[in-house]
């Protein structure tokens, strides 16, 4: 007879990793109602600032400028709640560092085809008058 052997299973995920995927995982789905908007000041001054995080509806967004357009997408994956705001963008694209998901900045669909997009939305709004840069829903 041979002695049982015990089979210990390591999961490479870290307890902070869980506790802020169980946190997103529990939050209301779906795009921000109403129509929001919080002043980001000049335009001028905004560039600078890049990438800059913004709250909005309960949500928060990174602004960034893609090829000289000013764009805002969620900080959250759509699939599990990965940290897309830690994830640098390159070539208009920002991908989730846990499971490689790939999102469009300008549009929020899919960049890798697998059909997954952003649900919640916000862009950037400048007046034209006053030069002066809004975050949007929507």
């Amino acid at each position: 007879n041979k002695p049982a052997q015990h089979v210990s299973v390591h999961v490479d995920e870290d307890e902070e990793m869980m506790v802020r995927r169980t946190e997103v995982l529990s939050r209301p789905r779906g795009r921000p109602v109403g129509s929001a908007s919080v002043p980001l000041g000049p335009e001028s001054g905004l560039r600078e600032r890049l990438p800059l995080e913004v709250e909005l509806e309960h949500e928060t967004f990174r602004v960034v400028a893609v090829e000289r357009e000013l764009h805002a997408y969620p900080v959250v994956c759509p699939h599990l709640g990965g940290p897309l705001g830690q994830a640098p963008g390159a070539a208009g694209v920002v991908a989730c560092p846990w499971h490689g998901y790939r999102f469009d900045l300008r549009s929020g669909e899919s960049a890798d085809g697998r059909g997954l997009c952003f649900r919640l939305r916000a862009r950037v709004r400048v007046n034209p008058e006053t030069g002066m840069a809004f975050l949007e829903s929507g």
